[in-house]
């Protein structure tokens, strides 16, 4: 009688020990299929940030040019330069909004100030435009500011976008802990089934 609990007990133990080598197997299969997730995800991420980075400056340099060719205007198309810079500095406000939506809130490419001091200018210029004042001061003051901007991207073109909170792409830094709670789990499993064996025994 003893000898058969002592084999029936073994092949529990034993049948315990496939049981949680089989789920360590799957853990580990999941382990390598979220890593490999993982480094996608983040050259993906990584892509997507060079290449916001390279239209941001393109555009920052595009509103430099148009503000050259403002300054050495003649006049008669005033206003289509104008409107050429304000084009410029909103794709770069539509690209700090894109950048907060992929990578959270407070994420920027270019100060928000700094757009909204040039916006302030072209309105004014337009005004002054308009009511057929000198405009020199107005196109001093968007020189200076477009190139501030240009100057921004100059001194951080090899940077990367800073990402603001977390921003997990998959559960491979938390994958240890489940593959550690799913064996104490399975573990705690067997010692509960193997106790309330050896209670029946002893009644």
């Amino acid at each position: 009688m003893y000898s058969f609990q002592t084999g029936a007990g073994r092949r529990k133990a034993q049948k315990t020990v496939c049981i949680l080598s089989v789920v360590v197997f799957v853990l580990a299969i999941a382990l390598i299929g979220v890593t490999v997730s993982y480094l996608h995800a983040s050259g993906v991420s990584r892509s997507t940030s060079d290449a916001l980075m390279a239209r941001a400056t393109n555009e920052a340099n595009e509103a430099q040019t148009a503000v050259y060719r403002l300054t050495q205007s003649s006049g008669t198309n005033t206003m289509t330069l104008l409107s050429n810079v304000r084009s410029h500095i909103y794709a770069l406000q539509c690209l700090n909004t894109l950048a907060a939506n992929i990578y959270g809130a407070g994420t920027v490419i270019v100060d928000g100030s700094m757009l909204t001091a040039c916006i302030a200018t072209l309105d004014t210029a337009e005004q002054r435009l308009q009511a057929g004042n000198v405009l020199t001061g107005s196109m001093t003051e968007l020189r200076d500011e477009v190139d501030a901007i240009v100057a921004l991207f100059s001194a951080m073109e090899n940077a990367e976008l800073v990402i603001q909170g977390r921003h997990d792409p998959c559960i491979v830094p938390r994958a240890v802990p489940c593959v550690e709670a799913a064996a104490a789990f399975a573990i705690y499993d067997a010692m509960l089934s193997d106790r309330k064996e050896t209670e029946h025994e002893s009644h």
